[in-house]
């Protein structure tokens, strides 16, 4: 399928290119649609527990009166995750030993390539 292989080679291009190590596109509800994960992870376990954090950072954000948030956070000692929405029924996620700034950077370049892609018709 043309348009699975168009997100894969967007995703290849961050381990090679861009030191994210971990990288998936997810369903909204946790089914992958496109992953970038070491052997011995699982993508059905990484995008559902994705969803899941992306889900609960709304909950907390709408539970006290303010506007979802454009993405959710992790950070421990030199390494950083992010996960934030593409679309109303897609999310972009990403882990790297990036500092956060750079992270961020990485971070809206891969969504408007994954707009792009996904405005073109090829998913």
């Amino acid at each position: 399928m043309p348009s699975v292989d168009a997100l894969k080679e967007i995703l290849d291009r961050l381990s090679s290119n861009d030191g994210i190590s971990i990288s998936g596109i997810v369903s909204r509800n946790g089914i992958p649609i496109v992953c970038n994960l070491p052997a011995s992870s699982q993508a059905d376990t990484f995008s559902t527990l994705s969803a899941t954090i992306m889900g609960a950072g709304e909950v907390v954000f709408s539970g006290v009166g303010k506007q979802k948030p454009s993405m959710v956070i992790l950070s421990a000692q030199g390494t950083n995750f992010v996960c934030t929405p593409i679309s109303a029924k897609s999310l972009l996620v990403l882990m790297g030993d990036k500092n956060l700034e750079d992270m961020m950077g990485v971070v809206e370049k891969t969504k408007d390539e994954i707009k792009e892609v996904l405005s073109n018709g090829k998913v």
